[in-house]
């Protein structure tokens, strides 16, 4: 999965695949004025909510808070993404 270097919505996508798990993206809060929103994300992955993620768009916000759930499992015994 390194091989993607960095695109953690593509690498949970294949842990997803591979472990027939569920990941799910809940939308957070936005904030700041409308010239420079920030935006927040949670990774849900088979109901276990990880740290939101946040950024200057939804794009970046998902993929902050896919990262913070890669992490989560990289770093949880037992499971290897």
């Amino acid at each position: 999965m390194e091989s993607l270097s960095g695109n953690y919505i593509s690498q949970l996508n294949e842990y997803q695949q591979k472990t027939q798990c569920s990941v799910e993206y809940e939308e957070g809060s936005t904030e700041g004025p409308s010239h420079n929103k920030t935006f927040s994300m949670r990774a849900v992955v088979d109901g276990q909510r990880y740290p939101e993620g946040t950024g200057k768009s939804k794009k970046e916000a998902k993929l902050n808070a896919a990262k913070n759930a890669y992490d989560g499992i990289k770093n949880t015994p037992n499971t290897e993404p």
